[in-house]
């Protein structure tokens, strides 16, 4: 396994999907401080306000974006990852190898998820010394805010690479785009429950964010870096439950990859 998650890393490292997600982030850590805005206009490291100051709004938005990029990334580098390795033979090649079929998952699954971990610590840990150095405050809901941040990204990867054992890169792409548009842009469905059957709406809302629950958690990103960590039995639930989520795409797609046809 362990040799299986060297060789996915360094095969991502190479990859154009990697090299473009880190031109992007670099781009974007280069202009938050201009993107970010409150009702005073931009949002510059350093910079006071009400509230004691624009610092907490300011990584608000900036590991919102991360949060956006990361899951982005997570999908193109594991897009269609085994579908196209049978296509091409590699995966034939790899199986010859005294490597189980789970093995060459779990190794798989691991090398992405190691990378994507580190990838959004570094951006993260930029973000952070950014508002240290500006404003001489340390947010102790940083840390737990990033931690979410990397269960998101790492959700992401999971969903996307666990389809891939069934469907090549274009139907992978469109399903998991689909599941992400199903499940985090629920507003049109708070509109249409209007002012009849709210609570219903409410349930079948949550019901929704089940299928892929990177929404909810990223809520409680927010409330971190607002130290206001309201409904904590309900976030604690769907956190535990995001991490189930992983583990539970990860058996499928070990459970499918045993009985796959390579040839």
């Amino acid at each position: 396994m362990k040799t299986i998650a060297i060789y996915t890393i360094g095969q991502t490292l190479r990859s154009r999907s990697m090299i473009a997600g880190l031109a992007v982030s670099l781009l974007y850590l280069a202009a938050v401080p201009l993107l970010s805005t409150t009702g005073g206009g931009p949002v510059m490291v350093g910079g006071s306000g009400e509230g004691g100051g624009a610092a907490p709004q300011f990584l608000m938005f900036s590991l919102s974006g991360l949060n956006l990029i990361g899951m982005f990334m997570a999908l193109f580098i594991a897009l269609g990852s085994i579908q196209s390795e049978i296509d091409n033979g590699t995966m034939a090649l790899i199986i010859t190898k005294p490597l189980s079929r789970s093995r060459v998952i779990t190794g798989r699954w691991a090398g992405y998820a190691l990378l994507l971990t580190g990838y959004v610590l570094v951006i993260g840990l930029v973000l952070w010394l950014a508002v240290l150095l500006g404003t001489g405050t340390l947010f102790l809901g940083f840390m737990p805010a990033l931690a979410l941040v990397g269960l998101n990204v790492i959700t992401m990867m999971t969903l996307t690479f666990a389809i891939s054992v069934f469907l090549p890169a274009a139907a992978n792409a469109v399903l998991v785009f689909l599941v992400f548009i199903a499940t985090t842009n629920l507003s049109l469905i708070n509109i249409a429950g209007g002012g009849a059957g709210g609570p219903a709406v409410a349930v079948i809302g949550n019901a929704f964010r089940l299928a892929l629950p990177v929404g909810v958690v990223g809520d409680q990103m927010h409330r971190f870096l607002a130290s206001a960590p309201d409904q904590p039995a309900l976030s604690s639930l769907f956190i535990a439950y995001e991490v189930f989520y992983i583990v539970a795409l990860l058996l499928l797609a070990a459970t499918a990859f045993k009985s796959k046809d390579l040839k």
